[in-house]
């Protein structure tokens, strides 16, 4: 690379995944991309955004790509009864007084089950004390809701955002299992 570093960018982490899809499912889901990065408040939500949508259950098993939801007008349905897929992401979802970062949703409309996605760049989260504090109490808040969260720092994402998009997919596929009295 003659000496020069190699820089990531939001885009290029997706690129890596689309470069290995049929060239049919292209368009299609680089639209996806862009229609969730709009979404998005930072970089680092858009480089998530790319490991969300190239990794999840439905997507090893039958490379059914994520529904990407957009926040208005999903915010103003019941997601709980959108049939748009096995795999939701919800950017910017609205629970309570909260925002989330990313909603996923799994699972088919009689038996869906969620969880929050958080992306905590250094400048805004766990930096001070109470930058700790606070997002320790709105998780708990949430939880109270019925919201468990995965929360990933910004340097986790930038060094492998298909493995923290994996890994929250992951936690929805367990939280599905146990809905359905599978594993622990």
């Amino acid at each position: 690379m003659n000496g020069r570093r190699y820089k990531k960018t939001p885009f290029s982490v997706f690129e890596e995944c689309y470069r290995t899809r049929a060239e049919s499912e292209r368009d299609a889901q680089t639209d996806r991309w862009f229609e969730g990065v709009d979404q998005c408040e930072s970089p680092i939500e858009e480089m998530m955004m790319a490991g969300l949508l190239c990794t999840g259950p439905s997507f090893r098993e039958i490379g059914e790509w994520p529904f990407v939801a957009g926040h208005e007008p999903f915010n103003d349905i019941d997601p709980f009864t959108w049939s748009a897929g096995r795999m939701i992401i919800a950017p910017q979802f609205k629970v309570k007084t909260f925002r989330l970062d990313f909603a996923l949703f799994f699972g088919d409309v009689d038996e869906r089950v969620w969880v929050g996605v958080e992306c905590d760049g250094h400048d805004f989260h766990e930096r001070t004390k109470d930058q700790a504090a606070r997002d320790r109490s709105r998780d708990r808040d949430l939880l109270a809701a019925g919201w468990p969260i995965v929360r990933f720092t910004g340097a986790e994402i930038y060094a492998d955002a298909y493995a923290k998009g994996e890994e929250a997919w992951s936690a929805i596929e367990s939280i599905y299992l146990r809905s359905k009295g599978i594993g622990r």
